[in-house]
């Protein structure tokens, strides 16, 4: 329950979001609290691991419970999935993320790994955009990139790289490229303190996990303290 990316899913099937253009938090304690509250219902049920094991998970390929032999499935970016199949004996599948009603939105947007941009006070603006279009459009560039930091945008190029991937690495290609209308517009960029509302999340669900806060109360403290980190700009 402390994974953003998941979270933030979660949100978006409830035709809500993390944040706005303009740095305020969109959901509210309400929305916060169900999600908390659907995880506790999920550990009471065994569908999930205990919170012990969880919280030895470092957000990393090498802890992920699905790694250490403790879960059936994680969730992580499409890019990490080779990652994870190098380390996982059995073979793995990438599927969407569940959804909170048969009926509701798919909650997905392809979310790139990494952004180019180029000043608009450059003396050499031409250059800098052909600069960029040669990892965007260019096929060598493209098959030297493969898929590791992510699917590429263009289909000319997603074609390009699927003939030269194995088994394993047209896995991510396909899901990606076939998730249709599962995957929405892309949000806007994140604020400036996004990142230590990462943190506030995991710490949180982990108090939620081991019975130390109501999900009910948990609801409204995580969006107090992420509402107080973007008021410092």
């Amino acid at each position: 329950s402390g994974g953003e990316p998941l979270f933030e899913n979660y949100l978006r099937q409830r035709g809500k979001a993390l944040y706005t253009a303009d740095s305020k938090i969109v959901f509210g304690a309400e929305d916060a609290s169900e999600w908390f509250d659907m995880w506790a219902k999920f550990r009471e049920a065994g569908a999930c691991v205990t919170p012990d094991i969880q919280a030895l998970y470092k957000d990393t390929i090498d802890t992920s419970p699905l790694t250490v032999g403790k879960a059936a499935c994680d969730y992580a970016h499409s890019n990490q999935f080779v990652g994870y199949q190098a380390m996982v004996k059995d073979k793995l599948m990438l599927s969407n993320y569940m959804r909170i009603k048969p009926d509701s939105k798919g909650g997905h947007y392809r979310k790139p790994s990494m952004f180019f941009s180029v000043s608009a006070q450059s003396k050499v603006i031409d250059q800098a955009v052909d600069y960029v279009n040669f990892f965007v459009k260019n096929p060598d560039a493209a098959k030297i990139l493969d898929v590791e930091r992510g699917i590429p945008e263009s289909k000319a190029m997603r074609e390009v790289v699927a003939g030269t991937l194995d088994e394993t690495g047209k896995v991510p290609l396909e899901y990606v490229s076939g998730l249709g209308d599962l995957a929405g517009p892309l949000p806007p960029p994140p604020p400036t303190g996004a990142g230590e509302g990462q943190v506030v999340l995991r710490t949180i669900s982990e108090q939620v996990a081991f019975g130390q806060v109501k999900p009910a109360d948990a609801g409204k403290q995580l969006v107090d303290e992420i509402t107080r980190i973007l008021a410092r700009g």
